[in-house]
């Protein structure tokens, strides 16, 4: 073979060298192929491979067992319903409708934030003005909360892999925790997390590091990785001292090559390759710690 996994490397090795001890080796996992891919020459197993399986298996290498979310812009492309519902309220209030790619520039900050930047884009805005505006906006939401909102393209792929791999899954939204319960229903999602917290779970929300820990006490604890797309999840990861992932093609107002994190995703499908990257970081003692 031109790359042999490390661990079955590592298992040819000893039978050769040691052959009673073979059997008791442990089977090459996905992820030890995957790290065997990148650490084997084409020719015969380096030592680099050798080492890597027998660290990953024994614990030397860290690796995660809880993936905690944001849900819009991380998980879900929302915008086409928030637009959609804050359109509605403006509407309601004698204002004209508002693009959905400007809409995407204004997500993350809750429906208030949201309609005071919905006013600002059409006109005057006061307090009584969005005071008014955030129940049309709500219900509208509520009842078509899944209408345009699609998870990103390889979400999926990427969730089964997780789960296949026995990680748990949460998420970590400051949308409210109804309306993030109710999409994930709609989206068929109730059975893959453990722990859900919104932005009114507890008396506190993002970038406030307990929401984030909250979290993941409520997930089971353990080594957890934060996914997110905003500097909100970077300054809640910073804070709460958690190794964070950030996506590229979220609702950042800035860009996320600023905001400090391990590793940065262009598509779902290369989330297996962006946690080793983190992994390696924190072996080496080059990213976030866990409390």
């Amino acid at each position: 073979q031109n790359l042999l996994p490390a661990a079955k490397c590592l298992k040819l090795y000893f039978r050769q060298r040691c052959a009673k001890h073979a059997s008791a080796l442990p089977q090459p996992r996905r992820q030890e192929k995957l790290f065997a891919s990148q650490w084997t020459s084409r020719d015969q197993p380096s030592p680099s491979a050798f080492c890597f399986a027998i660290a990953w298996r024994y614990g030397a290498i860290m690796h995660f067992n809880l993936y905690v979310f944001d849900l819009d812009g991380t998980l879900v492309d929302t915008a086409p319903d928030l637009a959609a519902s804050m359109n509605h309220a403006l509407g309601v209030l004698g204002r004209p409708r508002v693009p959905v790619d400007s809409v995407r520039d204004m997500v993350g900050h809750g429906a208030r934030k949201l309609l005071e930047h919905g006013l600002a884009a059409t006109g005057e805005v006061s307090e009584a003005l969005v005071e008014q505006g955030v129940k049309p906006f709500l219900e509208h939401y509520r009842a078509n909360i899944a209408v345009g909102s699609k998870p990103f393209d390889g979400v999926e792929r990427a969730l089964d892999r997780l789960a296949g791999q026995g990680a748990r899954l949460a998420i970590c939204t400051n949308k409210p925790e109804y309306l993030a319960r109710s999409l994930v229903s709609a989206l068929g999602w109730e059975m893959r997390f453990v722990a859900l917290l919104g932005a009114d779970s507890q008396a506190y929300r993002k970038p406030d590091p307990r929401h984030l820990h909250d979290t993941i006490a409520a997930a089971g604890g353990g080594n957890a990785l934060f996914i997110g797309d905003s500097k909100t999840d970077a300054d809640t990861a910073l804070a709460a001292n958690i190794p964070l992932m950030l996506v590229r093609f979220g609702y950042s107002t800035e860009p996320v090559e600023n905001l400090g994190a391990d590793a940065l995703l262009d598509h779902y499908d290369d989330f297996d390759a962006a946690v080793l990257h983190i992994q390696s970081r924190l072996t080496a003692g080059g990213a976030g710690k866990h409390p």
